[in-house]
């Protein structure tokens, strides 16, 4: 008997790296829109766009798109939106460009204050976290190879341990007053009014498809 090895291929945690980038930027309201009374609301979300792996480190390229909802000086409400572009360069210790490199993000803070009624201020702080991995090959086993015959004598031997813990049943003297291996037993459902007819058996012969239950069922 031997085992049989293959070679697989898997996916290796390498490294992890994170950090936080700090973006502020001052922003002309466009002609098209009013001027502002009050900011009222900031909401963004990051676009990651690029990932570039390179040695030891990682370039990571993206955007920060926002929304400022303020308060017009005439009266009423308006939502401007606008992108502020970023560049970051994280270290990972050991990384390769052949590896595969993952990236998150979580937008901590993000702040619009109005300059005046036509200029505002954005201010973003955001955590960037890095997750490199590499194709490792593993050497696995997936398989027994037998030898002919050996087969045949593992059988044997299972057979052999069920032997020695079996135990005749004479029909004669079976108490039919319990339910006990070899009974047919018949059951009725209420629910669906059916009758269903089971034979107890050993647990090796179990087969709930032919309706064999085991007599260590509980």
């Amino acid at each position: 008997m031997e085992l049989v090895k293959r070679q697989i291929h898997m996916n290796r945690m390498k490294g992890r790296a994170s950090t936080q980038i700090t973006m502020d930027d001052d922003l002309i309201v466009p002609d098209t829109m009013e001027d502002m009374a009050q900011v009222l609301l900031a909401t963004g979300d990051i676009l990651v766009e690029a990932v570039r792996p390179m040695e030891e480190k990682v370039q990571i390229k993206g955007k920060l798109d926002f929304q400022v909802l303020y308060r017009k000086e005439g009266g009423g409400l308006q939502t401007m939106a606008g992108q502020i572009p970023f560049e970051e360069t994280v270290n990972v210790s050991g990384l390769e460009e052949k590896d595969d490199v993952s990236v998150s993000w979580s937008l901590e803070d993000l702040k619009a204050d109005m300059i005046h009624s036509r200029k505002l201020g954005m201010m973003a702080l955001v955590s960037l976290q890095v997750q490199a991995e590499t194709l490792a090959q593993e050497t696995a086993a997936s398989d027994v190879d037998m030898e002919p015959g050996e087969e045949t004598q593992v059988r044997i031997e299972e057979l052999e341990k069920l032997l020695k813990n079996v135990e005749v049943v004479v029909e004669d003297e079976v108490d039919l007053e319990k339910i006990s291996v070899g009974c047919q037993v018949k059951v009725y459902d209420v629910e669906y009014e059916e009758e269903i007819e089971f034979r107890i058996v050993g647990s090796t012969e179990a087969n709930s498809l032919e309706n064999k239950i085991s007599n260590e069922s509980p």
